[in-house]
């Protein structure tokens, strides 16, 4: 029944249509899974080892079988400022392979609707706070996110050119940082506050003194439970209408500084927090003006210190707190 998060006009939307996600198996996707198991959307899904949607012949062959009528194209090649410093080409090579295979082929097959999760990350560093809509392209995105970023407006651009090209209906979505069960722990691979989360499960369970976070602590960040991202982009499915993009978001930054309290409280750490300022902390500042999908009558529903009590049970529950972040499952 949806978990009771959907309302009846955008389970409507998708009942009985043949609905991909692509991404199921991702912290999105599953997400999307969760809202809508027991709808009556044909939900489809292609794993990974059956199908690399950056091989856009295989995607193509897919496709064609599978005869997807909507499109969630929710996976990704993703990581926190260190992995994006450190594999800036990959994740372009990765993202764009991606949003190519996929778009493409859902265009050549005349897909209706397809609905392209992109990032926050396509904002320029020195965009207006709150960000809309319109901030798209008046700069270059922040340079510890290039790589990434770059790929992802592609992908909107060529959602963009489907809607001109063929009538059909592309769009997307732009969401901040999201977070919920099923993240990634892994050291240099999550984002900040799965990764505050796990150093801070870990500083707890060893004894640890320190918690150390990377930067001054100051920068802040806009979260959103992956749950809540899932019912959002169900919304826009169902009630926002033509092409362009949508910002998903919580509405409110949070200092880092603030976030590790909360990481450390949950995880019952009672040691010091230490900023490392000579550790990269990306843009000073980020929040999306969401006014564009609060008009479609959503309002997020996972409050952050509810949400980081989650995490913190789901590290615990999928990994060894005797072992070093995310490498090896516990029993």
């Amino acid at each position: 029944m949806w978990g009771g998060a959907v309302p009846p006009d955008v389970a409507q939307a998708v009942r009985g249509r043949h609905l991909w996600v692509a991404g199921h198996g991702g912290l999105l996707g599953s997400a999307l899974m969760r809202a809508l198991a027991g709808g009556e959307a044909k939900v489809l899904t292609a794993p990974r080892a059956d199908l690399d949607l950056r091989d856009a012949g295989a995607v193509e062959r897919w496709v064609g079988e599978a005869r997807p009528e909507i499109v969630i194209l929710s996976a990704a090649a993703a990581g926190g400022v260190a992995h994006n410093l450190a594999a800036g080409e990959a994740l372009f090579a990765d993202n764009l392979a991606i949003a190519q295979a996929v778009i493409g082929a859902c265009g050549r097959a005349g897909v209706p609707r397809l609905l392209y999760v992109a990032s926050a990350a396509i904002y320029p560093r020195e965009a207006p706070l709150p960000t809309p809509e319109s901030a798209l392209g008046s700069g270059p995105p922040d340079p510890s996110m290039a790589g990434y970023a770059h790929a992802k407006l592609a992908g909107i651009a060529l959602c963009e050119d489907w809607s001109a090209r063929a009538g059909l209906h592309y769009s997307a979505v732009a969401p901040c940082n999201l977070y919920g069960p099923g993240d990634r722990f892994e050291e240099g691979r999550s984002t900040v506050l799965a990764a505050l989360v796990a150093r801070a499960v870990q500083a707890q369970a060893t004894g640890a003194d320190e918690l150390v976070v990377w930067g001054t602590g100051t920068a802040t960040r806009e979260f959103l439970h992956a749950d809540d991202a899932a019912t959002a982009l169900l919304t826009v499915l169902a009630r926002s209408q033509g092409p362009g993009l949508v910002n998903v978001g919580s509405g409110e930054d949070t200092p880092i500084a603030v976030v590790a309290r909360l990481a450390a409280l949950a995880a019952g750490f009672e040691g010091r927090i230490v900023f490392d300022p000579s550790k990269p902390e990306g843009a000073p500042r980020k929040r999306l003006d969401t006014a564009r999908l609060r008009s479609l009558g959503w309002a997020p529903q996972v409050a952050l210190a509810a949400g980081i009590d989650g995490l913190v049970a789901d590290y615990r529950a999928r990994f060894s707190p005797a072992s070093p972040p995310g490498f090896r499952e516990g029993p």
